[in-house]
């Protein structure tokens, strides 16, 4: 099972990425899920980032309580004397955030590069070791709050194999990147930005821009692109919830476009509540039913595609149940089509469920999120 990496920001007053938690619940169950968490950056916020407080809250103290009535050349020279000196300190914690998260999880390889979702200044602690680490690689990568430079070498780092794919949650109202930004340009923050607020940098045509529920129309055109600038309404934290990792990240971390998942999720639980209402016998159930099956099932997608020529960017849900079946050596496929169909919704229907209920078997029953693993338990099943 693929590992995902989750890397928090800084936190207030004792905080250490309570978002963490919340998006394990959807992750957890598909894939394996290392939250990785450090002590140096828990209280003072984005503060400690630009000067050290072990070191610029004491210093201060001292500086103010036994020079307050010295010289007032010497009293600002002993000020600016405690910033620099908390400032380097604070580079230098930097440093070790940097070198324990490449201990920690890159010290033996993986079989296969992990997948990563990094807040804040955890964005920056992410492309920091891939930059300095040359043995270090990535998968899918998930950036919210980004602080990373908008000249990071995301496209090289795609050309030269070291990272798959890259989301750049870009908030319209978030105020951290430009602090980011400004702290760099006056050198307290070197290696810091502004992409989480303007995007990355592209003079290649490597980066398309959409948003989070419309499907890329740069690529659609057939251009396809594997770093993407997802322009959100939201504030710093605004994607860093359970509902959102849901509906975009997971499918996304699937290969699954977003707008494509949220399509099937609609047609899947249309076709499920016409089921229940058929088995009620309500008035125009069955009609009904027999639209929403259609539609499933003639629908084209993304992430049916297969080697059979004409499927190689995707196919229907008939063609793909077909293909499943003919690996089983199954030629008579149309009984068992309409019970692979009924049984793939219904399982993805029961799969939200145990997403917002957890009850006996949920973690087994939720894995039928995918639509991939809900067609092939559903072929399972009628072949039993």
């Amino acid at each position: 099972m693929r590992k995902v990496l989750t890397i928090h920001g800084v936190g207030f007053l004792g905080g250490q990425g309570p978002w963490q938690e919340a998006v394990a619940k959807v992750i957890q169950p598909h894939f394996s899920l290392s939250p990785h968490k450090y002590s140096y950056y828990r209280w003072a916020g984005l503060f400690s980032a630009v000067f050290e407080p072990w070191v610029f809250v004491p210093c201060m103290v001292a500086v103010i309580f036994y020079l307050r009535r010295a010289d007032r050349l010497i009293f600002w020279m002993s000020v600016v004397a405690v910033l620099i000196a908390s400032s380097i300190v604070a580079r230098v914690r930097r440093r070790a955030a940097i070198h324990g998260f490449e201990s920690k999880h890159f010290k033996t390889p993986y079989q296969l590069n992990p997948h990563v979702i990094a807040h804040s200044m955890g964005t920056q602690l992410a492309g920091s070791v891939l930059k300095k680490f040359p043995t270090v690689s990535y998968s899918h990568v998930i950036l919210a709050g980004c602080v990373l430079p908008r000249d990071y070498p995301w496209c090289k780092m795609v050309d030269h194999g070291r990272v798959d794919k890259v989301r750049n949650e870009v908030g319209a109202n978030d105020p951290v990147p430009l602090i980011a930004l400004g702290a760099n340009q006056v050198g307290l923050l070197p290696g810091f930005g502004s992409a989480g607020r303007h995007g990355f940098v592209d003079s290649s045509g490597c980066i398309h821009s959409t948003e989070p529920d419309t499907a890329c129309p740069d690529c659609s055109d057939g251009n396809s692109a594997r770093i993407h600038t997802v322009l959100c309404p939201f504030e710093h934290s605004g994607a860093m919830t359970a509902q959102y990792a849901a509906l975009y990240w997971l499918p996304w971390l699937w290969a699954i476009e977003p707008a494509e998942y949220s399509k099937w999720l609609q047609m899947c639980l249309a076709a499920d509540a016409w089921y229940t209402a058929y088995k009620a016998k309500q008035h125009d159930s069955e009609a009904n039913l027999q639209i929403a099956e259609e539609e499933l099932l003639y629908t084209t997608w993304g992430w049916a595609k297969g080697p059979t020529p004409g499927q190689e960017k995707g196919a229907t849900l008939e063609q793909y149940i077909t293909r499943l079946l003919q690996q089983h050596q199954r030629k008579k496929q149309g009984p068992v089509t309409a019970m692979v169909l009924l049984e793939t919704y219904r399982g993805f229907a029961r799969a939200c469920r145990a997403h917002h209920e957890p009850g006996a078997g949920w973690e087994r029953e939720i894995l039928s999120l995918n639509p991939g693993v809900a067609v092939i338990r559903a072929v399972e099943f009628a072949l039993r």
